[in-house]
């Protein structure tokens, strides 16, 4: 069973190098046929360096780039659009989440036979606006969507390559998350969740914007009301 997991990068060198080797070594102890492709999506900084360091030093680890930088989701579908396993999935370059937690979603998926399986942060070392704003917008899309699952955003996700070509994803941007959630839920697709601990972030800073809110907003109103859009 070959796993292929996506980190998208985008100005991320301060820890990126501390990150793949942590969940490279994690995730070979739990599935020896994992290869791991960093996207570098359009960085500024010393992210391709890095990245082209780590592709060099490590079995299966590969690097895309990606210019200009498009957006978040791009970057996970140019990653994807390269990956070769039997499972996929993408994680954030951050290290907000923990590389235990990707080892036991993925374990969960094959164990319990889920199309895809996500995680649920249920401990966010963050700041407490952020979480308000997580909340709220988590809220506000079960309630127009009548939808069972939490942390709609939640990453790490694992999926089977058919879940994958069949929600045929196309968001260039954050709203990637809820689109693989929505499409899976209308498809039948069984989902799996697990609960995580967050960290706060270690060095750079978060992408996420009130224009991204905005965007998400924009992105629920037309698939609710208009799913070809999507």
């Amino acid at each position: 069973m070959r796993l292929s997991i996506i980190i998208p990068a985008y100005n991320e060198g301060r820890h990126l190098d501390a990150v793949v080797r942590r969940l490279y070594a994690t995730m070979r102890a739990a599935e020896p046929s994992t290869e791991i492709i960093v996207v570098n999506n359009g960085s500024s900084d010393e992210t391709p360096r890095v990245a082209q360091e780590l592709a060099a030093s490590l079995q299966d680890v590969r690097l895309v780039n990606v210019y200009p930088n498009e957006g978040y989701g791009n970057g996970i579908l140019m990653g994807l659009a390269a990956a070769t396993g039997d499972v996929v999935g993408w994680v954030h370059a951050d290290d907000q989440s923990n590389p235990e937690d990707t080892a036991l979603i993925y374990g969960k998926l094959i164990a319990e036979k889920y199309d895809l399986c996500k995680a649920v942060r249920v401990h966010r070392k963050e700041h407490p606006w952020r979480i308000l704003q997580s909340n709220a917008y988590n809220w506000l899309f079960r309630l127009m969507f009548g939808f069972p699952f939490r942390d709609i955003n939640g990453t790490p996700k694992v999926m089977t390559r058919s879940c994958y070509e069949r929600a045929k994803l196309t968001s260039k941007e954050w709203f990637i998350d809820p689109e693989l959630m929505l499409k899976a839920r209308d498809m039948g697709m069984r989902i799996g969740e697990v609960e995580i601990v967050w960290n706060a972030r270690n060095a750079g800073k978060s992408n996420v914007r009130l224009t991204t809110m905005l965007h998400f907003f924009k992105r629920m109103m037309q698939y609710r009301f208009n799913k070809t859009t999507l």
